[in-house]
């Protein structure tokens, strides 16, 4: 079998850390005059922090720093919390943002607000076809031409999953490239004892099919039916009889092939962009079985 996936990533982190006033004062000072901070947003919204900053780096890539989340209705501990949420795929923090580094070093992380992981494959996306993980699953398909972008789950809920023609959010200069995205974030990761089984229970990723030479031998009512599946998206979903749905699910697996997502590769990510950040202490609280790594 082929293997078209050609990347696995950490495509987003956004994190809660406690830190001492004293650090968080002293970092501020020091960017007073730094001309990457000088957008500078205050809100009231509980959704928000009271301060924060859109921090343009090199190549205009773009980070966030908030101050004072206004979800945190304790002040003395409102006061403490920062914070961070960037792409590590294209920034490496401490060396693009020297100081931030100090609130890793004097504080500690409290939780991972939201981890985007991805899979990154060499198969067309109207070749796809992609079986909810659950009957009532909201599901939304959009594009102008051709099929561009599926959404699966409720927009900003945990375990909401984008599926999109990366090359053309990237406006590739081959116009021939095929490059799609399988985008799943999770939400909410405290940094506790059982931190990766966490993470592997939210990461439910769904059966993603797509066509392959085994469509050849398959009938030509088959093929048929299997046109119309993979043609109408929703046409699957909307079959409520258990059994029929059922055989179409099978007819599916026999004319197509599955696309092996492994969540174990997505965790083996996520540790390689904490060693990479050099936040190599926190593995040691957490229910780390890798150990071939260290």
């Amino acid at each position: 079998m082929t293997n078209h996936i050609f990347n696995v990533s950490v495509d987003k982190v956004k994190i809660l850390l406690e830190v001492p006033l004293i650090t968080i004062n002293s970092f501020l000072k020091s960017i007073a005059y730094d001309i990457r901070f000088s957008s500078i947003i205050k809100s009231n919204a509980m959704s928000k922090c009271g301060s924060s900053y859109v921090v343009t780096l090199e190549f205009g890539n773009i980070l966030y720093i908030g101050f004072e989340p206004n979800w945190i209705v304790n002040h003395a501990e409102r006061i403490n919390r920062v914070v961070i949420e960037y792409n590590p795929n294209k920034i490496n923090l401490f060396e693009e943002l020297k100081g931030i580094e100090t609130f890793f070093k004097h504080g500690e992380i409290l939780s991972f607000m939201a981890i985007d992981f991805a899979y990154d494959f060499d198969i067309d996306i109207v070749d796809l076809k992609v079986i909810k993980r659950h009957g009532a699953e909201y599901n939304c398909y959009i594009g102008h031409n051709d099929l561009e972008t599926m959404y699966f789950g409720t927009m900003g809920s945990d375990g909401m999953v984008r599926i999109y023609n990366k090359a053309k959010e990237q406006k590739h200069v081959d116009k021939n490239c095929i490059w799609t995205r399988y985008e799943i974030r999770i939400k909410g990761v405290t940094m506790k004892k059982h931190f990766f089984n966490d993470i592997r229970e939210k990461l439910r990723l769904h059966d993603v099919y797509y066509t392959s030479e085994k469509y050849n031998n398959l009938g030509w009512q088959e093929k048929a039916i299997l046109e119309g599946l993979i043609s109408k998206p929703t046409l699957l979903d909307s079959i409520k009889d258990y059994k029929t749905k059922k055989k179409y699910k099978e007819l599916i697996a026999e004319g197509m092939e599955k696309l092996e997502l492994d969540k174990e590769k997505l965790i083996d990510a996520f540790y390689i962009y904490l060693k990479t950040v050099n936040l190599n202490n926190y593995l040691s609280k957490l229910d780390w079985k890798y150990n071939r790594y260290k």
